[in-house]
Formats: C-alpha cells, sequence, structure tokens
C-alpha cells in the first residue's frame, strides 16, 4: 500500500557484528562525503561488570569508546557506529523507496572494514499514530483492528482510568522474528492518558548469523520489509487508511 503520509516517528536500520577496527572511519566517511558530509566524533566509555568467583567480588573494567555519526545535508538521515554495530535512522522517512538506497553504504562498509559475518541483522519502524480528537481520546475502533483494543475495552468495561496500555506479541518468520508492541504508551505516564496517541512498533530481525560472503542486501531488506507492512496493515482500519490518505 502506498500512502500521502504517515505517522512514522523513527524507522531503524541496524546490524551487529564482532569488533571492526574503525580506523578507517575517516576514509569511509570521506568516501560518502557527497551523501554524508557532516561527521561529528563522540568520546565516551563503555563498561563491563564481571564477577570474580575466587574473590566473591564484582570487578568493573571500562575502556574508552568513539562513537562516529555521520548525516546527511538536512539531518534527516543519521548513520552511527561503534566497533560492534551500524545503526542507520531515518527521522523523516516517505516510504521504502528511501531504505534500499541506503543499504549501498551499508555494503561499502562492511568491505572496508571486513566484516565477515553479521551476527544480527534488524529493520524497525515506530508509528506514533495521532488523532486530533480531544473529547474520544480512547476510542480507537474506527483506526485500529479491533483485536489489538482489547485491554482498553477492559479498563473502559471497568470504569478505570488508564496510564499506560501496552502489548506486545513475537511474530515468526523464516528469516527470524518479528517483535511487535502496541497500545497507548502515553508520554505523559504516569499521568492519565490526556493526548489521543496509538503505537505500532515493528521490530524485524534475524535469527542466526548471516554471512556476508555474496549477500543480496537489497533483497533481504526487502524480504524484511514486507513482512512489517503485512503486521502494519493487519493491524489498522480504513478510517485510518483515509487518514493516511489526506
Amino acid at each position: 500500500m502506498k500512502y500521502k503520509t504517515n505517522f512514522l516517528s523513527k524507522v531503524i536500520f541496524r546490524i551487529d557484528f564482532d569488533k571492526a577496527e574503525l580506523g578507517k572511519l575517516k576514509g569511509f566517511a570521506k568516501d560518502i562525503e557527497n551523501d554524508f558530509p557532516i561527521i561529528e566524533e563522540q568520546k565516551g566509555e563503555s563498561g563491563v561488570i564481571n564477577f570474580n568467583f575466587k574473590t566473591k567480588e564484582l570487578q568493573q573494567e571500562t575502556s574508552s569508546l568513539t562513537t562516529w555519526n555521520l548525516y546527511n545535508k538536512d539531518r534527516t538521515i543519521k548513520i552511527q557506529t561503534q566497533p560492534h554495530f551500524l545503526i542507520i535512522e531515518f527521522f523523516k522517512y516517505s516510504d521504502s523507496t528511501e531504505l534500499t538506497p541506503n543499504m549501498g553504504f551499508v555494503s561499502k562498509f562492511i568491505k572496508a572494514f571486513g566484516i565477515k559475518t553479521i551476527n544480527r541483522l534488524g529493520l524497525r519502524y515506530i508509528n506514533e499514530i495521532k488523532i486530533e480528537d480531544k473529547k474520544e481520546l480512547l476510542d480507537w475502533t474506527p483506526y485500529i483492528n479491533s483485536a489489538l483494543l482489547g485491554s482498553i475495552d477492559f479498563s473502559q468495561k471497568n470504569k478505570k482510568a488508564i496510564a499506560r496500555s501496552m502489548g506486545g506479541i513475537v511474530f515468526k518468520e523464516d528469516f527470524g522474528n518479528i517483535n511487535f508492541n502496541y497500545g497507548l504508551w502515553n508520554s505523559a505516564y504516569p499521568n492519565v492518558i490526556s493526548e489521543k496517541m496509538f503505537v505500532l512498533d515493528i521490530d524485524a530481525y534475524s535469527k542466526f548469523p548471516i554471512d556476508t560472503d555474496g549477500l543480496n542486501l537489497i533483497e533481504l531488506v526487502k524480504e524484511y520489509n514486507k513482512a512489517i507492512e503485512s503486521v502494519f496493515e493487519s493491524s489498522i482500519e480504513d478510517g485510518l487508511r483515509e487518514v493516511l490518505n489526506k
């Protein structure tokens, strides 16, 4: 389905891998600077807590950590990387045609840093559906599949005020899992809900490590995207489709 607008607050693509030496990061950034001309370096620390069975004490180890952030010209797309992962965040997103061209940068990164195995690959769509209706804050029947509204109905029948109402399902797919969280998140929690917003958070991720040799990343991402769109479409009603096409 194609819509004229959307309620996506963020789209996130992520790969996790064994530690990569990012000493060549500036060279990689130079290679893609026409598309991502802004580069920022952040210094920090990472820590690990281990239990020493001999001394029966907790020991904390810290090490310096550099995070690199690369932005496109209008800062609507960010590439963030550390030695163990790479993330692409889309802050302004029309449809999946924006996603696949950026897989070329991921492929360049994999090649530049000699990444042989992707331990985890994920694609996540966070929809924050906001409707202008201050009178019926809890009535989502025209917009959301009634099967996802059970906890709201339960609360209303018992005349209980709601501060938050979230549900979750993990779907099994051939490529891995889809972690689907939905409901009334309520950014003003623990206060009672005061705005009409429903969250559909759909996170697809791999089940097994992925060999990068001969990997067709674009086709794999298309498979993830198709599964996510299927969950989204089954979650909404025609009332929301009308809003999306205004």
